[in-house]
């Protein structure tokens, strides 16, 4: 997630705003598998988030790496 977060260009500090958390720190622990209890609203909507702002083949790179493909 931090690697595609980065790809797309987005701070910490954006995509917890644009994903409704508060702080960026939230991000941090998601990024890090400290934030154990993550809803799937977020972590989509994370996802969108980055996806919105990589280009198609990154895009797919993305969505292959959540598919476990």
């Amino acid at each position: 997630m931090r690697e595609a977060r980065r790809s797309a260009g987005l701070t910490m500090r954006e995509l917890a705003s644009e994903t409704g958390y508060r702080r960026e720190g939230s991000i941090w622990q998601v990024e890090s598998g400290r934030l154990k209890k993550v809803g799937r609203r977020k972590i989509r909507r994370m996802v969108d988030v980055i996806e919105s702002r990589l280009s198609s083949e990154a895009s797919s790179n993305l969505r292959k790496l959540l598919d476990g493909d």
